[in-house]
């Protein structure tokens, strides 16, 4: 191979990707995760249409122990001869909003009122199971394979719920399927994310899951109309069989592949691609070359154990490779990294779905609530790729944090008459934990190296379901008594968080790095300049294949 045959090569991943351009094969991915993102949100806030709050009163059961007056209590019956106060064992439901839900159904109300919130929060639990199993096992074994199997058990645990018998059998489906849900929405976002040419990922980042907008606005009318919970169920799991089709032409992330230097699987993927984006596919040397960089990257003196500590290779087991991933706390770049995302994570979670479920303390009218939710967060996804593209990840990042923490500080002292000051101040917050929220996906998604990402994105995640579990509790049962320590802690969380983020670095302008030696050796302020010469590589491999017939510009394929 000539100088300058060699001279044209890409030096890191980033740089091939910006030389195969955006084109069919890429389109596919965002495709594929965002339509995966369109059905997720009505799981993840079913319990607010299957176990809501119904109004109700105790059944009469004996003659001998009516009230005297002519209305029951919701929880007790009492006789004032008699003098006695004893519990109600059944009720009677109104059944003007809702026919038929778990509320109902299964008596989740007085003393058992608590299991509403459980219902919701078992999602959310399983969320964070599926988050720890996810990271560990999509670092371990690829993206592609986890994302089959969780795909499998999503799709049969959410069309079984419909139909069981029992609260508890219910339950654990919907804990099945909340285990199943990180799998789908981790792996894939990854995915695509690693799939992506640099100069395009924060749009990337942000736009595909702006169907969570529209699933959460659809959601909003299936309750409407649908006001059955078995069926209002089985509506929303039926359309997750359109999964399996997206999964048949999904590739392995070329990345981890890279990572695992399982070269003849990435050169076939990397084939595959360039034909799909109709342009011509990287050479084997090419590729050896850019593994040869990467490992001189992950092997300098000072990093050498860090990069034993990492190694995954397939000669080890299980609980090395568990043990491998406390690598996120042992150098100091990454540790910092883990403290902030873990933080950032858990505020955004508990804001965003703080808001999302509490409907009943904005309006009457929870269908009209759960659409105008959903159509608040449109802005929040179209209008952050811009500003992340233009402004970097942490400027915008820590102004929505600080500005929805003003807003929800600002309900507590909003007078009770100002219902509509009350409802605008809650909207402009949702607005801005929703940008956040999906910004801090991508800034964690550039900050990992590959080799750890899912991991480190998992324990991120994992954070934020902490975050998830507890905010049906706040808001159920804190809110009636305490009507502002749920804004008080909103408010004064999304403060904290923003001012946090102020200590980790920016990844606008950055190569993702792809090991945590790499990570921890790079100069952060040289780094930065890596888009910029992918860009002038890429402008040299265009002009130098015009005359092969290939596209002109890898370009004109793009989004």
């Amino acid at each position: 191979m000539s100088g300058e045959e060699k001279s044209k090569m890409a030096d890191r991943f980033d740089d091939l990707l910006t030389k195969m351009g955006t084109g069919r094969w890429n389109i596919y991915y965002f495709l594929a995760v965002g339509s995966w993102c369109l059905i997720l949100p009505m799981h993840t806030l079913a319990g607010s249409f299957l176990s809501p709050t119904v109004p109700h009163e105790c059944e009469e059961e004996s003659p001998d122990l009516l009230p005297d007056n002519t209305t029951s209590p919701e929880c007790n019956l009492y006789n004032a001869t008699a003098d006695l106060v004893i519990p109600c064992t059944s009720w009677i439901y109104n059944d003007s909003i809702y026919h038929s839900t778990v509320t109902s159904e299964f008596d989740l109300v007085c003393g058992a009122g608590y299991m509403r919130a459980t219902f919701q929060s078992i999602y959310m639990f399983g969320n964070l199971v599926g988050a720890i199993l996810n990271g560990v096992m999509s670092d371990m074994f690829g993206r592609k394979k986890v994302l089959t199997v969780g795909t499998v058990v999503f799709v049969v645990s959410c069309i079984v719920a419909a139909w069981l018998p029992t609260f508890f059998t219910v339950s654990a489906a919907r804990l099945i399927t909340g285990i199943a849900h990180p799998v789908l929405l981790q792996s894939g976002y990854c995915l695509a994310l690693e799939v992506c040419e640099p100069r395009l990922r924060a749009a990337v980042g942000v736009l595909i899951c702006l169907p969570w907008a529209f699933g959460t606005m659809i959601w909003g009318g299936l309750g409407y109309f649908i006001r059955d919970w078995r069926w209002l169920q089985l509506a929303i799991a039926l359309p997750s069989l359109t999964f399996f089709p997206s999964l048949w032409f999904l590739d392995e992330s070329p990345r981890w592949l890279l990572v695992k230097k399982r070269k003849e699987e990435l050169l076939r993927i990397l084939q595959k691609a360039a034909k799909w984006n109709q342009v011509p596919a990287p050479t084997r040397e090419e590729v050896e070359h850019i593994m040869e960089v990467e490992n001189k990257l992950a092997s300098p003196k000072s990093t050498e154990k860090v990069a034993a500590e990492t190694s995954t290779g397939s000669s080890e087991s299980l609980r090395e490779k568990i043990l491998s991933s406390f690598v996120l706390c042992r150098t100091p770049r990454i540790r910092l990294i883990t403290f902030v995302m873990i933080c950032d994570f858990f505020v955004a979670s508990m804001v965003y779905y703080g808001l999302s479920l509490s409907g009943g303390n904005y309006t009457d009218d929870p269908f009209l609530y759960m659409v105008f939710t959903g159509l608040m967060e449109v802005p929040g996804y179209t209008a952050t790729a811009p500003l992340l593209t233009r402004f970097g990840r942490k400027r915008p990042i820590i102004s929505g944090y600080l500005i929805c923490g003003l807003s929800l500080l600002t309900i507590i002292v909003i007078p009770e008459d100002l219902g509509w000051l009350t409802m605008t101040m809650a909207m402009v917050g949702k607005l801005c934990i929703t940008a956040t929220y999906q910004s801090i996906y991508l800034f964690g998604t550039e900050l990992y190296p590959t080799e750890v990402r899912l991991t480190g994105l998992g324990v991120a995640v994992v954070s934020s379901r902490f975050g998830s579990v507890i905010t049906p509790y706040l808001t159920e049962y804190l809110r009636p008594t305490y009507p502002w320590l749920s804004s008080f802690t909103f408010g004064a969380g999304s403060i904290a968080a923003g001012l946090l983020t102020l200590v980790v670095h920016d990844t606008l302008g950055m190569a993702l790095p792809d090991t945590v030696a790499g990570l921890e050796s790079a100069d952060i302020k040289k780094f930065k300049h890596s888009i910029k010469n992918s860009e002038n590589k890429k402008i040299r491999y265009v002009k130098a294949n015009t005359s092969t017939g290939a596209i002109s510009n890898p370009d004109e394929t793009g989004l």
